[in-house]
């Protein structure tokens, strides 16, 4: 899922819902050049036990007369309705009818009765296609094997997985981001890079996060921060992405204060990312994906009552941060 967030990131744009997916269409934009319509074109989604499960989009057809985020939303519904057969709408009915579920691998439930032609039909892409899939470990090609709906009755979630495997020589791991595309420019095994700053740097960061940020003064010690070097809108010269949690606060509920931002070489802030919202925006490593030469932003994005994960990446025309997610799982 890709937002336009300006330099700020709200909790609409980290809560990705599989309404947003239809709009990361690879279609080129007047004006962009390669390495941004591939970043817009990116598909998302995680691994285990070396099945690849990506999120595909709905053919763009099928939101022709869908101008809002609400009839957006009903044509996901819709698609749900007809590819999910004789779905019980009632818990109990559920339970009655399929008994317990084994759970998937990866997330939630697999459903036992998907129209699968169905769903083949009204997906933008096909059994036997071959993608290029990079993880946080590297780079290698996979092909799609068919699609999967999963879903989970306390989250009242709905997903629809294309599954993958990867090819020979290709080892996938366990993860909860990672994106596709037909083609994604590498040398070599394309790691992510997990660098912080020295511990002298480090104080000095804190002293520039704490500066200006929403939190009350006797909270604005730092309970927790985390910092990557990487070159998120210069190549020349390492930058910093910064999160910060603010105390006191529960660790395990995470609805203190906190912000996460991106200072430059002299450690002035270049954007603010996300501040006292519902996500956590809690870096995890870096790594350039679409080739221009700057890193992404490979990052958690973690509520208290659930979570997802993004790639936020720089737009150099509109000066702004984008996030491409994956679809929010929780209440």
């Amino acid at each position: 899922m890709v937002k336009n967030i300006g330099c700020r990131i709200t909790r609409a744009a980290i809560g990705a819902t599989m309404v947003g997916l239809a709009l990361a269409s690879a279609h080129a934009y007047a004006g962009q050049d390669f390495s941004q319509t591939l970043l817009k074109g990116l598909l998302v989604g995680g691994a285990r036990h070396g099945v690849i499960y990506l999120e595909p989009n709905l053919k763009p057809a099928l939101f022709q007369n869908a101008k809002v985020e609400k009839q957006r939303w009903a044509v996901w519904e819709a698609f749900f309705d007809r590819a999910m057969r004789d779905y019980p709408s009632d818990l109990s009915e559920r339970v009655a009818k399929f008994g317990n579920l084994p759970g998937s691998p990866y997330r939630g439930t697999v459903y036992p009765q998907s129209d699968l032609a169905y769903v083949a039909s009204a997906v933008d892409i096909r059994v036997g296609g071959r993608f290029a899939i990079r993880t946080p470990a590297g780079q290698g090609m996979a092909t799609i094997r068919g699609f999967q709906i999963h879903f989970d009755d306390v989250h009242n979630w709905r997903q629809l997985y294309a599954i993958a495997k990867p090819d020979s020589g290709f080892t996938v791991p366990d993860t909860d981001l990672l994106v596709a595309a037909p083609s994604i420019p590498c040398s070599g095994r394309c790691p992510n890079s997990i660098v912080s700053p020295s511990a002298a740097l480090l104080s000095r960061i804190q002293t520039v996060v704490r500066q200006g940020a929403k939190v009350p003064s006797h909270e604005n010690k730092i309970e927790e921060i985390i910092a990557l070097a990487g070159h998120f809108t210069r190549r020349d010269r390492s930058q910093y992405v910064v999160y910060a949690r603010f105390g006191p606060t529960d660790p395990d509920n995470l609805k203190g204060h906190w912000r996460t931002v991106v200072l430059d070489t002299d450690l002035s802030i270049i954007a603010t990312l996300g501040e006292n919202e519902y996500s956590h925006i809690m870096p995890r490593s870096v790594g350039d994906v679409n080739g221009d030469g700057l890193d992404e932003i490979w990052a958690d994005l973690v509520g208290y009552e659930g979570s997802n994960t993004g790639l936020l990446y720089w737009r150099p025309r509109e000066r702004s941060f984008d996030v491409i997610a994956t679809t929010y799982f929780g209440l």
